[in-house]
């Protein structure tokens, strides 16, 4: 089987105590799928893990939201995703080197952490950044911590048009509290741009040098604001090398990623 999500029951928890702690995700809380009553899913989906032989995902945390359900931990094997290489976009500088940018992209709702990168930002009170947010769908209770006066909101941007925002931006930010593994996280690598993430995400699962990612705890927003400041110190002094990130991860094909799969099948189906 391969389990693509966490699994609801894990999620669901996990999502019910962020919105105790912040009630402003009311909207994405009452409607996202993640956060519904497991009474209203599927019994199927709830207990599928149970019948298979063997499970494939892609991260970590995936894994251990089945295994918070009981389900053996030798049974699952993670594999996490990978980029095609023309995916890879062209290293250009931030034109205006004294404004570090730091940009989000994703759906604006719970399980993505906006709330808590919008509250970190706000503790952070940079002078010198700028975060620019790239969502389609905003929950509505967000929309007073976006009005920050460095703080911009783009939606509905073409292929062309998220690349020139990728390539102004130095600093790729997605706190999120639930991902299967978060495919965005490659994408900005491979722009050259250090990744700021938690561990419930597919992120960690990459194990890629410090220069290229930072990992921060769900829900700590005032440590996610302290590696907000310490990263623009980082890029303030140089030390922000896109193109040095862009070469880390272009070893990360999917190429590469199926035959890890093959050998781990193989590996599954001898046990």
């Amino acid at each position: 089987m391969y389990q693509f999500h966490p699994h609801a029951a894990s999620v669901r928890q996990l999502l019910e105590n962020d919105y105790a702690l912040h009630p402003e995700v009311r909207w994405s809380f009452e409607n996202e799928i993640d956060s519904q009553p497991l009474i209203r899913q599927r019994a199927e989906a709830l207990q599928e893990w149970e019948m298979a032989d063997g499970i494939l995902c892609a991260s970590s945390f995936t894994k251990s939201s089945l295994v918070q359900q009981g389900c053996r931990e030798d049974k699952i094997r993670v594999v996490p995703y990978g980029i095609f290489p023309d995916a890879l976009t062209a290293i250009e500088q931030p034109q205006n080197r004294k404004i570090c940018r730091f940009i989000f992209v994703g759906q604006g709702v719970q399980r993505k952490g906006l709330h808590h990168l919008l509250k970190a930002w706000k503790l952070a009170s940079l002078k010198d950044a700028e975060l620019v947010v790239v969502a389609k769908k905003l929950d509505p209770g967000l929309f007073p911590l976006m009005d920050q006066p460095n703080v911009k909101h783009y939606s509905g941007l073409s292929d062309q048009e998220l690349k020139a925002l990728y390539n102004e931006a130095s600093i790729f930010v997605m706190p999120s509290l639930v991902e299967g593994f978060g495919l965005v996280y490659l994408e900005a690598l491979a722009a050259g741009l250090h990744c700021i993430g938690t561990m419930n995400t597919g992120l960690p699962d990459l194990q890629l040098p410090s220069e290229c990612a930072s990992i921060v705890s769900i829900g700590d927003v005032q440590g996610l604001a302290n590696v907000i400041v310490a990263i623009t110190e980082s890029y303030r002094r140089g030390e922000i090398y896109k193109e040095r990130i862009k070469n880390a991860v272009k070893a990360l094909t999917w190429d590469m990623r199926r035959s890890e799969l093959r050998s781990v099948i193989a590996e599954m189906t001898k046990e």
